[in-house]
């Protein structure tokens, strides 16, 4: 019976743990740049750790975490944002410039 009381348990802990984490996402956040000159607000869809996915007034966007500030309920800690860079060039003046990320 004891064992019976703490499976159940343990499956009730799990599938609220579930049911925050799901909730944590999705909620109403605020992304804008350093100098504030662009903000999106909107709900947070989804973030993998380098882009925000924002459902705005104007639809979709998506926004590289490493270039704004989120603010909101839904924002995920900043440690969670994974730092990366990009490097972009044309190997010759002139030629069409090719991004490798």
């Amino acid at each position: 019976m004891k064992s019976k009381t703490l499976k159940s348990a343990f499956y009730g802990v799990s599938l609220g743990a579930v049911i925050l984490c799901g909730q944590a996402i999705a909620g109403p956040v605020k992304v804008e740049s350093p100098d504030q000159s662009i903000q999106v607000s909107g709900e947070l869809v989804e973030f993998d750790g380098k882009i925000y996915t924002i459902s705005s007034a104007i639809g979709i966007v998506e926004v590289a975490a490493h270039a704004v500030n989120c603010s909101g309920v839904a924002c995920p800690p900043t440690e969670a944002v994974k730092a990366g860079f990009l490097v972009a060039g044309a190997l010759h003046k002139g030629d069409i410039m090719k991004v490798v990320d």
